[in-house]
Formats: C-alpha cells, structure tokens, sequence
C-alpha cells in the first residue's frame, strides 16, 4: 500500500493517471475534489460568523446562518466554503 503525505498529493497522482489506471470516474472525480481544496482551503471560511459546537455524531460544528457543518472525518466539509446565510 503507497502511502502519501498529504490527500492533495494524492489526488494529484490520481488525477494524473492514464487510461491504464482507474476508472475515468476516479479520475474525474479527483480532479474535482482536488479544486475544490485548491479553491476552498480545509478551514473554515472567515463569512461564517455564528458557528457552534454540536454533540450530533455526524458533524462537530454548525453554522447557525445557513446550517452548514463540518465532516465527521475532521474537516471543515461545507464550513470550507462561503456562508450561504450571511449578509
């Protein structure tokens, strides 16, 4: 099993991958994911002003404005991106 330093390296190499190598969803799909944490960094966007610590077991944190929450998995998840609710 490879082992890499970070999921971004990871995504690079999928994404990087021939027709030899995966399917053309993986690849596609890795690239997608690794925009979307070019473009949106695994921390919580500065627009999310009222965010709260919840016990829910799916999530850690709740933005009061616009409901979005963190991943179980330890990032940010719809926190990466602009708050929907603000104004």
């Amino acid at each position: 099993m490879k082992h890499y330093e970070s999921l971004e390296t990871a995504l690079q190499e999928i994404a990087s991958w021939g027709e030899e190598y995966g399917s053309h969803w993986c690849r596609e799909h890795a690239r997608k994911t690794l925009a979307s944490i070019t473009e949106y960094p695994n921390k919580k966007h500065e627009s999310h002003k009222n965010v709260r610590s919840s016990d829910a077991s799916t999530f850690d944190f709740i933005c009061d404005d616009c409901g979005a929450t963190d991943d179980v998995t330890g990032g940010w998840g719809h926190l990466r991106k602009p708050c929907k609710g603000s104004h």
